[in-house]
């Protein structure tokens, strides 16, 4: 699931500069944060999923860090927030690459 999340986010953040003709001040370094915070919740998730099953964890941690107990919603309540808040921050990225594009659709025909 996470690579296929992954794959998504990567495409939108390609593609967005192209259709809006224009690359955001600093989208660069927005793009590595994203990656730096996308691999802090996919490693995260992991060891905490992994010492969950193991029984490092005990409930209350468990359900924190480790999983939730759902069968594809394996992760703790902290990463899905951080996950949230990262795909937010993907929201903005994208929008202020698609700027320009959006605003080139509102003008209207001479």
């Amino acid at each position: 699931m996470f690579w296929i999340a992954t794959c998504w986010l990567a495409a939108g953040l390609y593609f967005a500069p192209r259709f809006g003709h224009f690359e955001p001040k600093y989208q660069a370094l927005g793009n590595t944060v994203l990656l730096i915070a996308l691999t802090v919740v996919v490693v995260g998730s992991m060891i905490g999923t992994w010492e969950a099953v193991t029984g490092v964890l005990d409930v209350k941690n468990s359900f924190l860090w480790g999983h939730q107990g759902y069968e594809y919603i394996e992760l703790g309540r902290v990463w899905q927030l951080l996950l949230i808040g990262g795909m937010t921050f993907w929201l903005w990225l994208m929008y202020r690459a698609f700027k320009p594009a959006l605003q080139q659709e509102k003008v209207p025909p001479a």
